[in-house]
Order: C-alpha cells, then sequence, then structure tokens
C-alpha cells in the first residue's frame, strides 16, 4: 500500500465551495496589504475581484436551489448574477440584499469583465485596481454576504470574521492546512473568549442555533474576535490530543503558520516528557 505523503492538508478532506472562494478572496486582500512589489500586489488585488464573483455566485446559487427550493432549469433561466441576487431579495425584501450587492459590485463589475475578457488598450483596469480600497470592499463584501444568508434565513457562517480552523490532528504529523468548521465550533470558541451571551440553558438551544444573524450580530462578533490571539485555547496535557486544530486569524500568514508549527510540535513533546516523568 503506497504510504501517504508527509504533508497533510486538512482542507483536501472537505471541501466547501463558498469557504474555499471566500478564502482565496481573505488571501488576496490580506497578501496585497503587505506586498511591496507592484505587479504582486495588482495580481493579488485581480484575484480578489475574480474571486468575488465566484463566491458571490456560489452562495446565491446555493440559496436559490436548497433555501428557496427553485428548479435547476429557473436557475439556469437567469441572466447574469444580479438576476439572482435580485431573486434573493424579492424573497425578502426587508433585508435589502440587492442594494448590498450593488454598493459592493456595480463599480468595479466593469473590472472583472476586463480581468476575464480582456478588450481595452489603455491599460485603465489595472490604473483602478491600484486604486481600490480592499480593506473597505470587503467590508461591503461581508455585508451583502451577512444579509444574503439572513434573506434565506441562514446564519452568516463564522469564517466571514476572517477565521480559520488551522493544524488539524493527524496520527504523527502536523499540519500547517486550514480546515473547513461550522458555527457550532466557533460558537464554542467565542464562549472561550468570555461571550457569556452564548451560555444558555439547554430550552434555548434553538435561540443559540440562530445567533450569527443579521448585521448588527456581524459587527459585534467581527469586533470581538478581532483582537484575540491566534492561539488563544489552551493546548490539552493529554498527548493524544495536542494536535487539535486551533483557531487563527493569520492563516494566510505562511511565517505565523510555520509559528504555529513550532509552538505545536514543542507541546507535544512537553506533554511527552512530562508524561514520561509522572510514570
Amino acid at each position: 500500500m503506497k504510504r501517504p505523503a508527509e504533508h497533510f492538508d486538512g482542507w483536501r478532506i472537505d471541501i466547501d465551495t463558498p469557504w474555499e472562494a471566500y478564502n482565496r478572496i481573505y488571501f488576496s486582500y490580506k497578501r496585497s496589504e503587505f506586498e511591496q512589489e507592484n505587479y504582486l500586489r495588482r495580481l493579488y488585488r485581480s484575484h480578489f475581484v475574480v474571486f468575488s464573483y465566484s463566491f458571490i455566485d456560489s452562495i446565491v446559487s446555493n440559496a436559490l436551489l436548497n433555501d428557496l427550493n427553485l428548479p435547476k432549469s429557473r436557475i439556469q433561466k437567469l441572466k447574469g448574477l444580479r438576476s439572482k441576487v435580485d431573486v434573493v431579495d424579492q424573497h425578502n425584501t426587508s433585508v435589502r440584499v440587492l442594494d448590498a450587492y450593488d454598493e459592493f459590485w456595480k463599480d468595479i463589475e466593469w473590472i472583472r469583465n476586463e480581468l476575464v475578457h480582456p478588450s481595452r488598450r489603455d491599460h485603465l483596469a489595472a490604473i483602478e485596481l491600484d486604486k481600490l480600497n480592499l480593506g473597505d470592499r470587503i467590508r461591503l463584501l461581508n455585508i451583502f454576504a451577512v444579509r444574503h444568508f439572513e434573506a434565506v434565513n441562514q446564519e452568516f457562517p463564522y469564517w466571514l470574521t476572517g477565521w480559520n480552523l488551522v493544524n488539524s490532528m493527524t496520527t504523527g504529523r502536523v499540519s500547517d492546512g486550514i480546515i473547513v468548521s461550522n458555527n457550532t465550533q466557533f460558537k464554542v470558541f467565542l464562549q472561550m473568549l468570555g461571550r457569556n451571551d452564548l451560555r444558555f440553558p439547554a430550552q434555548a438551544l434553538e435561540t443559540i442555533n440562530r445567533y450569527l444573524i443579521g448585521k448588527a450580530m456581524y459587527n459585534q462578533v467581527a469586533k470581538f474576535v478581532e483582537g484575540a490571539p491566534f492561539n488563544t485555547q489552551p493546548l490539552p496535557k493529554d498527548v493524544g490530543f495536542s494536535l487539535m486544530p486551533l483557531w487563527s486569524k493569520v492563516w494566510w500568514d505562511r511565517n505565523e503558520m510555520e509559528k504555529m508549527r513550532a509552538y505545536r510540535v514543542n507541546h507535544r513533546s512537553a506533554v511527552r516528557s512530562q508524561n514520561a516523568n509522572d510514570e
């Protein structure tokens, strides 16, 4: 039998299309912020714009099919991304999904079209990419996504806060990859950080399950986790669980992931040494 590769990529186990698309957007946004070379910075910015289209299309198409129960034949007849968003908006007009979509996308849609199907010769797309404020732009994208999920009566996914689970548990290796998780685990993380409003009695489980809904809650939670360190959780003293995943806000930074990798390996060695001394 062929041995598995020494490097373990946890994300390969369970791919979630919106999660993967958003990670590409967030990665491009963060790398663009710190990139000093003009061409690479523009490359990251172009990825941000192109993958934003993919992300919006994936979450909206999923909602049309699975939440609004539209037949595939009708979805295929909708012309353009905005027409799909409009269907969600009509389902719950009070949330104003279409307005949020236009605020994020209307003035940069032409840049995406030019990147995918170039037709101009004046280099205007590159000039406009250089002018984009990706920090403001990703906030607009997040607001759209939060409103979209609210319109179809769903919680917004935890990864819209920019956090991911890293270093999944493996038999003898430490992964520095990210893995897709769920809102339940993120709520446990919020509890560990001190969100006492998540400590409900058992009969209020439905309230917990509908906790991450709406723009006000998103802003509140995003601000709450903004200052948390990436290695907030104490690692367990049981060596069998010392490779459990940790939440990270710097999963996109290779240097920080190397630090976390060393942190996990050193902790595992220390636990084993302590166990040996206790015996």
